[in-house]
């Protein structure tokens, strides 16, 4: 990646407005991560765009959800280009779906901004090996694996009770674990396609009750609010006191306050900016305990 090219780009833009310039910035790290081909064919306008791009771009919100989306595959790639794994990540994707991969990025995106070393562990198919990243924190290795349910809003558990069951198959028996858990924008949030928040926590704190090999549940979603739209990544995190390997620390994702700045470049979103490592470290708009 040409990154004095993608300095040019983003003062080509700088008069366009945040949206137009994170695109075009956002394009090219695309296309010089996962070549033109896969972005013409999987996420740009005239392609079959796969989830997370396949929005009904007609519709206002959507429009923009495919935009900020499509910014923040720039701003991950970017940001996690060094990371150990990801050129491996980045050579499977053709066997694998790629929105799984997106919210693989997401979670280990919010690890590297609150501060985490991580690598990418390449999937083994072996039980206890097979999870998505290892985090150093605070000294200890910790096994994550990330899950997402983005087939349309989660009205019933079921769905999430398998999800988290083969996750914990796939962490270590020996190593802290944690569980990153991705669901739609629509969570507790959109009148008549709104989750059941209570449902969902109190699956959650049932299946953690029931494990020690699990130290905690990082949930994330977007939420949109304000005129015009603002997209924030909202995380809520659940700890399992229970956990046979503790960590020190109870929270592992720090609050921020907006991730879509209207004003400037905030929060180190996107990290493609040059001026993305101003302010709070932190890749999390709020955090509800």
């Amino acid at each position: 990646m040409d990154l004095d090219y993608l300095k040019r780009i983003e003062d080509a833009f700088k008069k366009r407005g945040h949206g137009l310039q994170w695109h075009m910035m956002s394009g090219y790290i695309i296309v010089q991560n996962l070549g033109l081909d896969w972005y013409q064919k999987n996420c740009a306008l005239g392609g079959q765009r796969v989830a997370p791009f396949d929005q009904n771009l007609e519709e206002d919100v959507l429009a923009l959800d495919y935009h900020i989306n499509l910014v923040r595959l720039g701003h991950m790639l970017f940001l996690l280009r060094d990371v150990p794994g990801f050129e491996h990540l980045l050579a499977d994707l053709a066997r694998r779906d790629f929105e799984p991969v997106f919210f693989e990025l997401h979670a280990a995106a919010l690890l590297v901004q609150n501060g985490y070393s991580i690598q990418f562990v390449r999937p083994t198919g072996v039980k206890g090996q097979d999870y998505d990243l290892e985090a150093d924190i605070d000294g200890h290795c910790v096994a994550v694996e990330v899950k997402t349910r983005r087939a349309g809003p989660i009205n019933n558990t079921r769905a999430l009770k398998n999800a988290l069951s083969d996750a914990k198959k796939q962490l270590s028996r020996t190593k802290p674990g944690v569980i990153c858990v991705a669901v739609t924008t629509e969570y507790g949030s959109v009148e008549g396609a709104q989750h059941n928040e209570k449902e969902i926590e109190r699956t959650l704190y049932d299946f953690l009750s029931g494990t020690k090999r699990v130290n905690g549940i990082i949930v994330f979603w977007h939420r949109w609010s304000g005129n015009p739209p603002v997209c924030m990544t909202m995380v809520k995190e659940y700890r399992n006191y229970n956990a046979r390997n503790h960590l020190g620390r109870e929270w592992l994702i720090n609050p921020a306050s907006s991730m879509f700045p209207t004003g400037g470049v905030q929060n180190g979103f996107p990290s493609f900016m040059s001026g993305a490592q101003q302010g709070a470290p932190a890749d999390a708009a709020e955090r509800q305990r």
